[in-house]
């Protein structure tokens, strides 16, 4: 129990570590959440096959990427979730590392003090759209200044069509503490449509679950989809 103890305290300190090396030439009129995404590469953008570990499964091409405070706190979170680690090879997560960082020591933090609920889930860090997005009407939370943040992420594509979850969300700074404010499923381009069963919950440290099972129509064409995953905003 106290190493246990002090392993947390050691994964609080380092929050301060990363926010403080955060890099600063940060293109402000392209920050989502004080993330850089002014220059994605294609591999950023393109829907590529994910490949979820089991629990406690790390690839050694992943190992071989990180360093080791990256890896010691991904080691946590694998050990708790099934984690798709193809996001090690995009600009997007690579240029923000830092925040991501910082971000992930919260995650290890709850999953170390068991308040994280989602064992054996699927988990990984996705790359919002930066284009073709769809805003979604806030929720009325009067007790909430923050007008929240508007983000668009592709779950799923098929001859290109796609299906695109939208949500909106605030971060509380005084208890660091996300909130879901609203999200939307929908397909583009408008010729498409979708139709199934859904589910969106985000946790206070701000890690979005998803489970998404139905169909997609487009071009006379069905396709069945089935979405079970989580990532960080």
């Amino acid at each position: 129990m106290k190493t246990k103890k002090m392993l947390v305290a050691a994964l609080i300190a380092s929050v301060s570590f990363f926010s403080c090396s955060q890099e600063g030439n940060i293109n402000e009129d392209l920050m989502v959440n004080g993330v850089d995404i002014a220059a994605l590469s294609s591999i950023d953008t393109a829907i590529v096959a994910e490949e979820y570990m089991p629990v406690g499964v790390m690839p050694d091409w992943a190992k071989e990427k990180m360093g080791e405070e990256e890896y010691r706190l991904w080691e946590i979170v694998g050990n708790h979730y099934q984690v798709d680690y193809s996001f090690l090879n995009s600009a997007y997560y690579q240029n923000n590392k830092n925040y991501f960082l910082s971000r992930l020591t919260n995650v290890a933090v709850s999953i170390m003090n068991g308040e994280n609920e989602y064992y054996g889930r699927n988990f990984t860090i996705k790359t919002p759209l930066v284009y073709g997005t769809k805003s979604v009407e806030l929720l009325s939370r009067p007790e909430i200044n923050n007008p929240g943040h508007n983000l668009n992420y592709t779950l799923f594509t098929a001859d290109g069509a796609s299906l695109i979850l939208a949500v909106v969300y605030v971060h509380i700074e005084e208890s660091n503490e996300y909130i879901l404010r609203s999200h939307e499923f929908y397909c583009t381009p408008a010729e498409a449509s979708c139709s199934g069963a859904s589910d969106c919950r985000i946790t206070p440290t701000g890690e979005i679950h998803i489970n998404y099972s139905g169909h997609m129509f487009y071009n006379g064409k069905t396709y069945k989809v089935d979405v079970n995953t989580g990532f960080l905003l």
